[in-house]
């Protein structure tokens, strides 16, 4: 670096290293100036890279891990499958010099070869992940890993904003409205949610992943890097899985044997790694359970497995959920994603893949005519989904002559159709069937089945989108062949799976070992059909189906329903479309879809739909941010060709009173729904405006619509430089840049940052343009410009001193960098120079920066030791230690609990174990109240001073002024320390607590019970129960803690003494037997529900409640004799009616004679 970088010691370099030095050495110098300015540049586009480790590794002096050589490739533009043989070959080099003594996996490189149990699993995880019928629609089916096209993921984050490209600060983490890899988000978080519509393919996303975990484990050499960076091992469940009842460790081990042959797999190999990797799970349909009470408990089942310290990483698909319903997953290091659809490029890629795998002679083109085509047809919001990509391309594969159904609608049904008759048409499969049936009498049967395919399917799809089930379609199918199969050669025992084979030769369903529909929107496609049938042309329950819109669980059923009822001609289509136009947006524009979808509506009306919702675009666009107008637009870029929309996106255009900003955006939905060339004519009539937000804006949409128009572009960013605020000038010279226009960037450079300008960011970005431009000899022309500055406030300093330290000129960023150290205003920006400093000085910048912090004022919220944390991490221990060593030099304040946790943290990770005496003797000699004790006590924890922790835990519940959570907390740890055998010493701490005992009790039960302290935890259970002022919750920590160390038997003795003395409510054994359930103590919750069904203090609708919970039970006898006998007793007139209303309710749902009357 220029200014030199002095250091204390040169390490040794290794050799092993020089290949894949150079490489990198090679494509860095080819585009960029130095080091500093690509890692700099790659910051501003929101690339992590970690400056210390790049540069000890470019000087041969440490090896990256695999993950950070991969993000150092992918910023360099090159894949990372470049660079794994030479980072193989190092590595392995290394590894044989110094064998490292941990035997654990760290990388993909280091798998052991797996033995014959875990072989045969990655082996059965090798099937086709898909279960499209290509062969019976006669077309190829293409290898799923070829053709598969990665869809990116956007983080969903609720409350936060986009920042649009010009309020980006430099180096910025990646917002809401940033599309990332899956592999970049699976890198970021333990865990992912990732949510998505129908056919958007969260199902194929989870089997690829699995699949492509095995591949590698099974060495193949054709195998693609695996999207988990993390060496795991993959397995699949699903959510009905986890709500069966089974242990975790029976789900998974009952999905690892799917498809296996040998011995099955112990549930408790699945409670700890294996070879030291983690388990990746991934638990798809969690949207297929209809019921949130289902959901809940799968989500609070997630959630235990989610928690830090687990031998698990999850990967959740659903479609989207309500936010209330995710909140047992909250507090895990779990990243929300949503899944993008297929975009223009995308489409482009998986078009010419496809007609690649079906041997097109000029694939490219095909794939162009082919999207030509789809658009055309108003199949361009289709295209976005996979499935339905898919589902078009078969049609266009097997007909290119022939026109492409017209909507969702008829696409589903043209499919649906084609797929039935090509079935039938198999007769040779059928006849074999037929045979097998034949063979063991029951051939009525399976002709019974074949004759009457339409209606089973029927029935399937709605047990398969049913609110109040959640059973197997072979176990629902089983049930429909003992209703109407004929009793004489019906279903035999056993025949199950015969069965299966039956139904995956019938329409859309599909069976291998289990059966299925090809995919849930046809489920919902068919049932929707049966519904609209039945629903007559003036449509009395329309608000009860307009309001399923508003719910992502429900919306695309009611599509489905409100489009095949406006299909039929005899139907008031009108009716429902103005309906839908006098709700909120998403009713809006699902009259949109019933538009897009081909629902003939008449010109007059479909006029009133497009007129509406830009009628209301317009308005909303004054207050809506950039991101915001795009959006909205997009939606009505969806109807490519339709002359109404793009008649109105041109009259917004050229309307002179609209603000400029709504007619560049109105011109720019025109390219995708009209005329792209005529779209750019509109845009380029537009520039001359003198508002550099309107120019910026369109510059961007000239770039992605015309980014050949290079002069045009240069002279937009020329006027934004000219007219705009500072950022805006930066920013756009930096633009230009990148366009090859090097003219007055240095004269802006300078005016800047001699200037009044405090924002430090700009400040840094200005000078590192000026530094690109002109190298070293730019220094002392920045040096002068940023000595001109009349006024310089902290957050300026951060950025001057960054830029100093970059350049190579620490003696004159030393200066502002203690400034911003000493005034500790910016703790981000502290952050940062300290980083510009060590880099800049090695250990000298180190021992500098703990100098300068040593000597900042004492105050309530002490930076000192997160600065302290920052240098250990970035590599210097010794000064991180004497840094934090300052902050027990003082008398602790109130506020300095957090810094004086952290600074113990720093000491207790340097030292280990030999920090324990310098920390007692600090806590002999000070005194500190028992939060701050609370808080080092956590932090110390998880380093194994176990004899500080034992001090602290002990001086926190000797304390009768410590606070419940500092008392349990503290009773956890001396327990974890020191054992059941103190739990005499807890117990008599908390009788001496003033207040607060009930609520100590009912926190510190769950953690005697999880230290096997039996006899502590009943005796604090026991209090929980007499105390008349405990509450429901209390109730339920009592019962859960005192059978976790009494066992299962002792439930009923324990409800029993609930209810004999402290006496339970009716609401109190509601949620009771709920808790109980979820435990798996399914027969002691039915007698509390029994009695919730006779208790006249709950409401009907309670009761009903704990009715359906018998029911699901298997309880429904003793629910009837229940009722019955409380029928028989029953006195009150209004009690008799109810109880005769609720045993008919019963019955009925049995289907047993009634004994009500």
């Amino acid at each position: 670096m220029p200014g030199g970088r002095p250091r204390a010691g040169p390490p040794e370099a290794h050799d092993e290293l020089r290949e894949l030095v150079d490489w990198f050495k090679r494509r860095i110098a080819h585009e960029h100036r130095s080091v500093r300015s690509f890692i700099l540049a790659k910051r501003r586009q929101g690339i992590p890279l970690p400056q210390n480790s790049v540069y000890r590794f470019l000087s041969a002096e440490r090896p990256l891990d695999w993950k950070t050589t991969c993000l150092l490739a992918e910023a360099l533009g090159e894949s990372p499958d470049v660079v794994r043989p030479m980072w193989r070959r190092a590595r392995r080099a290394i590894d044989a010099k110094e064998p490292c003594p941990d035997t654990a996996i760290h990388t993909w490189d280091d798998l052991p070869p797996p033995d014959a149990k875990l072989r045969e699993l990655f082996v059965s995880q090798l099937t086709p992940v898909d279960r499209f019928p290509y062969d019976l629609l006669e077309v190829k089916r293409p290898p799923l890993a070829t053709v598969y096209v990665e869809l990116g993921l956007q983080p969903v984050a609720s409350g936060a904003k986009p920042e649009t490209v010009l309020e980006k600060r430099p180096g910025a983490r990646e917002n809401q409205g940033d599309v990332i890899p899956f592999r970049r988000a699976l890198s970021q978080h333990t865990h992912l949610f990732v949510t998505g519509g129908p056919g958007t393919g969260k199902t194929i996303l989870g089997r690829l992943l699995i699949q492509q975990i095995a591949r590698e484990w099974l060495a193949d050499p054709s195998a693609e890097s695996p999207w988990c960076d993390e060496p795991v091992i993959g397995l699949r469940v699903t959510a009905g899985d986890v709500l069966s009842g089974l242990s975790w460790g029976e789900v998974l081990a009952k999905s690892a044997c799917e498809g296996m042959l040998t011995v099955p797999f112990d549930p408790q190999a699945f409670s700890r790694k294996t070879f030291g990797v983690r388990w990746l799970v991934v638990v798809d349909g969690l949207d297929e359970l209809a019921s949130p009470r289902e959901r809940k408990r799968v989500l609070t089942a997630l959630g235990k497995r989610a928690d830090h310290g687990t031998p698990y990483r999850l990967v959740i698909t659903s479609r989207p959920l309500p936010q209330d319903e995710l909140g047992p997953l909250e507090n895990f290091e779990i990243g929300f994603y949503s899944l993008c659809g297929l975009d223009d490029v995308q489409q482009l890629s998986f078009a010419e893949r496809w007609f690649q795998a079906q041997r097109e002679p000029d694939p490219s083109k095909t794939a162009s005519l082919f999207l030509q085509e789809a658009r055309i047809a108003g199949l361009s919001e289709l295209m976005r989904i996979p499935l339905l990509a898919t589902i078009v391309a078969s049609f266009f594969s097997r007909e290119p002559s022939k026109s492409l159904p017209t909507g969702r609608i008829e696409l589903y049904e043209r499919f649906l159709q084609e797929l039935a008759d090509a079935r039938r048409q198999r007769k040779d499969i059928r006849a074999r069937l037929r045979s097998r049936w034949e063979e063991v009498g029951c051939v009525a049967a399976v002709d019974r089945i074949f004759s009457a395919e339409d209606d089973v399917v029927l029935h399937l799809a709605q047990v398969e989108i049913s609110s109040n089930t959640d059973r197997p379609l072979l176990a629902a199918a089983v049930e429909w062949a003992g209703k109407h199969l004929p009793e004489n050669g019906g279903l035999r025992a056993g025949m199950e799976r015969d069965l299966g084979h039956v139904l995956g030769e019938t329409s859309i369903l599909v069976f291998d070992g289990k059966l299925a529909f090809l995919h849930r929107s046809f489920a919902e496609f068919i049932a929707a059909r049966h519904v609209a049938d039945s629903i007559p042309r003036e449509f009395p329950d329309l608000e009860g189906w307009v309001k399923r819109v508003e719910f992502d669980a429900t919306r695309n059923f009611a599509f489905f329903v409100l489009a095949q009822w406006a299909r039929k001609p005899e139907n008031k289509v009108a009716t429902v479309v103005r309906f839908l136009l006098t709700h909120g947006l998403k009713h809006k524009i699902m009259a949109l879809r019933l538009v897009t979808a081909g629902v003939p509506l008449g010109a007059e009306l479909e006029n009133a739909v497009i007129d509406r919702l830009v009628n209301d675009l317009l308005a909303q666009l004054v207050a809506k941010a950039h991101a915001e107008r795009l959006k909205l637009l997009a939606e009505l870029s969806e109807l490519h060709g339709n002359r109404n929309l793009c008649a109105r996106l041109r009259d917004v255009a050229d309307c002179p009173e609209l603000s400029t900003t709504l007619r560049i955006a109105a011109a720019a939905a025109y390219a995708y729904v009209g005329s792209l060339p005529a779209a750019v004519r509109h845009l380029r009539s537009l520039i001359g405006t003198d508002d550099p937000d309107e120019l910026s804006d369109l510059y961007l949409y000239m770039t992605s619509l015309d980014a050949s128009a290079t002069e045009l572009r240069i002279e937009l960013l020329l006027r934004v430089r000219q007219l705009g605020d500072p950022w805006k000038k930066v920013w756009a010279t930096s633009e230009l840049l990148e366009l090859g226009i090097r003219d007055g960037a240095t004269d802006l450079a300078e005016q800047v940052l001699s200037g009044p300008d405090q924002n430090g960011d700009l400040l840094d970005w200005v000078g590192d343009i000026w530094l690109q431009l002109e190298g070293e000899t730019a220094t002392p022309r920045i040096q002068q410009a940023v000595r001109r500055r009349k006024n310089t406030t902290d957050w300026a300093h951060v950025g001057i001193a960054q830029l100093l330290f970059r350049a190579g000129e620490p003696e004159h960023a030393e200066p502002h960098a203690r400034q911003v150290l000493l005034a500790g205003s910016d703790e981000e920006g502290m952050q940062g120079v300290v980083e510009a400093w060590v880099e800049a000085c090695d250990r000298a910048g180190a021992a500098a920066v703990a100098e300068v912090m040593s000597s900042q004022p004492v105050r309530d919220f002490d930076e000192r030791s997160k600065i302290a944390k920052l240098l250990h991490e970035l590599g210097y221990p010794e000064e991180a230690v004497r840094l934090a060593r300052t902050m027990f030099e003082v008398t602790p304040r109130k506020y300095q609990r957090f810094a004086l946790a952290e600074a113990m943290e720093v000491l207790a990770r340097v030292q280990g174990v030999q920090a324990t005496e310098e920390i007692l003797a600090w806590l002999d000699r000070v005194q500190p109240e028992t939060e701050t004790l609370s808080y080092g006590m956590d932090s110390l924890r998880k380093h194994g001073l176990d004899q500080t922790v034992t001090a602290f835990a002990r001086r926190i519940i000797a304390t009768p002024a410590s606070s419940v959570d500092e008392f349990t907390s503290a009773a956890d740890a001396l327990l974890s320390s020191d054992g059941p055998e103190v739990a005499v010493e807890i117990m008599t701490a908390l009788d001496t607590r003033p207040t607060g005992r009930t609520v100590a009790a009912a926190m510190l039960a769950p953690i005697m019970a999880r230290h096997a302290c039996a006899q502590a935890t009943t005796q604090l259970c026991r209090a929980l129960i007499y105390d008349a002022g405990r509450t429901t919750a209390e109730l339920q920590v009592a019962v859960e803690s005192w059978t976790l160390v009494a066992g299962r038997d002792s439930v009923p003795e324990i409800i029993a003494l609930a209810e004999s003395l402290g006496g339970m409510s009716a609401g109190d054994r509601l949620q009771l037997a709920e808790r109980l359930s979820d435990m798996g103590f399914v027969e002691d919750a039915v007698g509390l529900w029994c009695k919730a069904c006779v208790e006249p203090s709950l409401s009907t609708g309670e009761r009903i409640a704990a009715a359906e919970r018998l029911l699901s039970a298997g309880s429904a006898t003793i629910a009837c004799a229940t009722l019955r006998n409380a029928l028989h007793n029953a006195g009150d007139p209004e009690e008799v009616r109810r109880l005769r209303q609720l045993l008919a309710w019963v019955e009925a749902a049995l289907s047993v004679p009634s004994e009500a009357e």
